[in-house]
């Protein structure tokens, strides 16, 4: 089976990173990430969570601040619960596999002509082994 999602977006806040018990950062990020726009219909922008799990965690916690755009590779996770009042839930988010930064569009305009992918070279790969679960 397949399970890879790729996000592009913007975050909506600084990442926030916990530790767990075993000491594992765990790294949480929303994306703002726009759907396409059809039509005279307004614009509708999807709010994504996100996790990263750790060192890397640790490490980008400087760099993944409110407004940055990012791409992410993960998989999707579904998580169910049950709410206060009972009644069944389901909350979607990405573990995050990859990582890289998008330009943001203050720098000039030569830098990213030359980068044709639409992406920065920095790359942020993930140990599966990081994962506690």
């Amino acid at each position: 089976m397949i399970n890879t999602c790729v996000i592009g977006g913007r975050l909506t806040a600084d990442m926030e990173v916990r530790f767990l018990q075993s000491g594992t950062a765990c790294g949480n990020f929303a994306l703002a990430v726009d759907r396409p726009k059809y039509g005279d219909k307004a614009k509708q922008t999807d709010f994504i969570d996100c996790t990263i799990w750790g060192e890397r965690a640790n490490k980008l916690v400087s760099y993944l601040v409110k407004g940055k755009p990012i791409c992410v590779v993960g998989a999707l996770n579904v998580r169910n619960y049950d709410d206060k009042d009972g009644n069944k839930r389901k909350a979607f988010g990405i573990n995050v596999n990859e990582l890289r930064f998008l330009p943001d569009g203050k720098s000039n305009n030569n830098q990213q002509q030359s980068n044709n992918t639409g992406f920065n070279e920095t790359v942020i790969d993930f140990d599966p082994d990081d994962v506690p679960f």
